[in-house]
């Protein structure tokens, strides 16, 4: 979720970048109760990636999400 300021603009998106360099754009729906914000569900969590968002002239820095594989158990003696 983000929220916009100043001039609202009609839409937004989200730009993914995976690490091979592949882009995503995945657009955000504006939030009902307030026009200012976007929203996004994303899939695909497996992987990390960067991100930005964009809204009418302006976009965000990129930010990074690095996915960490769960632990699990190789072995139990009891």
């Amino acid at each position: 979720r983000v929220q916009v300021q100043g001039e609202i603009p009609a839409e937004a998106e989200l730009i993914r970048e995976s690490s091979d360099g592949t882009l995503q754009r995945v657009p955000m729906q504006v939030d009902a109760e307030n026009p200012a914000r976007f929203r996004a569900a994303l899939t695909g969590g497996d992987q990390s990636y960067r991100y930005r968002i964009v809204a009418g002239d302006g976009q965000s820095r990129w930010f990074e999400v690095t996915v960490i594989r769960r632990p699990q158990i190789v072995a139990l003696h009891l």
